[in-house]
């Protein structure tokens, strides 16, 4: 998910007590985390320093474990760092057993330093039949560190999982009570509100059934990342039904979440209940929702029908907001919603163009990142309505297909991480592109 950088508020305020849909009463206390141990791996370019850039480069992000792939997916920057997040992979020499979430942490983009498989970073053995797989999905930067968001794997099944550190080289599992996260489905993690906000869905376990209560969008909060709440269920955060895909059941929810200078505001979708089994077809929408102070949230149906499809990335800069997606493999197109207040929005349809993977605001300019043939592209708008193609992305090998990538900015450069599936050289999956960020 995509972090803009320049926008981040931290306001302090109250956490507030938070319920489930049918209205039992969820706390959390302060956690007790375990004694932070996992580190950076000692290498020769462990801390390389910041050098000016004048033009787009192309690195490679190493894997921690040698003959394995690294599978960078998501990236933050904050105190003069970058932090990248992936996985799950095995140690050296094994292919079963203990899993572990990845991480990468790097001064410039350019060089990049693996942090040592600990158990602190263990997310369990085996990976689940369907939903999540175990291993880090996002990551945040905010007033209490990098915060990751990811999933292990437990007797109990998939669970959601958090870890934190003050610095991306020395990392500590946070403890959180089960309830917090129970029948939650969070995908993304941002600062804003009172510190952190996580934003995902509510599922009732016994769905899809006709007795199962309706899904819910959802999100939580946190001052620090190791205190976690969730926000209480309100009017707006009905999605609308289930999505039985005949495993674990899919559904509406917020996708992304982004600060503005004057709260927070959350891209999501609403979907019909349908069977994919009996050969009905998915039908979902675009959803908004905007708070002050990410406790209390007004939803927004910008009242757009579209083609299958996304919109899960969305960044702003001041009160001007994008939100990019696009449509699935088999109805190619770039999606595009725009606002200038955060309440009216504009809907734009580009059939035919690769759907954006994320988007970046940065001081004049959204940047916004998509794939195609296995090459990252980059596309630039000072509004998200008229998009630039930006000349001189180098390019990668022929043959492999991005599997996923994430995009962030930081005071003069902008770095792009992913990797790509199907790569024969396994050192050679992970990717950042890193080209100068003008502020002028």
């Amino acid at each position: 998910m995509i972090r803009s950088f320049f926008t981040v508020i931290c306001a302090t305020i109250a956490l507030a007590a938070c319920v489930n849909p049918a209205a039992t009463s969820l706390s959390s206390s302060p956690s007790t985390p375990v004694t932070p141990s996992a580190s950076a791996i000692p290498t020769a370019t462990a801390e390389p320093s910041p050098s000016a850039l004048t033009d787009w480069q192309l690195a490679t992000i190493p894997s921690p474990v040698a003959g394995k792939w690294p599978t960078p997916a998501a990236v933050a920057a904050g105190d003069g760092r970058l932090v990248a997040v992936g996985g799950p992979t095995y140690p050296a020499g094994v292919d079963e057993g203990m899993l572990y979430g990845t991480i990468w942490t790097s001064t410039d983009g350019l060089d990049w330093t693996a942090i040592e498989l600990d158990p602190v970073l263990e997310v369990g053995a085996g990976r689940p039949t369907s939903g999540p797989d175990a291993g880090f999905m996002d990551v945040a930067y905010g007033p209490g560190g990098f915060v990751v968001l990811g999933h292990e794997m437990t007797d109990q099944g998939i669970r959601v999982g958090i870890w934190r550190s003050t610095t991306g080289s020395t990392w500590e599992r946070v403890d959180v009570p089960h309830a917090v996260f129970a029948g939650g489905r969070p995908v993304a993690v941002g600062a804003g509100g009172p510190g952190y906000v996580m934003v995902g869905a509510w599922v009732d376990r016994d769905a899809p059934s006709k007795d199962a209560a309706p899904p819910r969008a959802a999100v939580w909060t946190s001052p620090d990342g190791r205190r976690w709440t969730r926000v209480r269920d309100q009017n707006g955060f009905a999605v609308g039904g289930y999505i039985d895909t005949g495993e674990t059941p899919d559904a509406g929810g917020m996708l992304g979440v982004t600060a503005t200078t004057t709260g927070l505001v959350a891209v999501g979708r609403t979907c019909k209940g349908v069977n994919l089994m009996e050969g009905q077809v998915q039908a979902c929408r675009p959803l908004l929702w905007t708070s002050t102070d990410a406790l209390t949230w007004e939803r927004i149906d910008p009242g757009v029908a579209v083609h299958p499809g996304n919109v899960p990335y969305i960044a702003a800069i001041g009160d001007r907001l994008v939100a990019v997606g696009g449509g699935w493999s088999h109805s190619p197109g770039r999606y595009v919603l725009r606002s200038s207040d955060g309440t009216t929005w504009r809907w734009d349809e580009d059939a035919g163009q690769p759907g954006f993977e994320g988007i970046v605001g940065v001081p004049g300019s959204f940047i916004a990142t998509w794939h195609d043939s296995g090459q990252i592209g980059l596309s630039t708008s000072p509004d998200g309505k008229t998009w630039a193609p930006i000349r001189d992305v180098p390019e990668m090998s022929t043959g492999p297909s991005i599997r996923a990538s994430d995009i962030v900015a930081t005071q003069d450069r902008v770095v792009i991480v992913g990797w790509r599936e199907g790569e024969d050289d396994a050192a050679k999956a992970g990717f950042a592109v890193v080209g100068p960020l003008e502020t002028d």
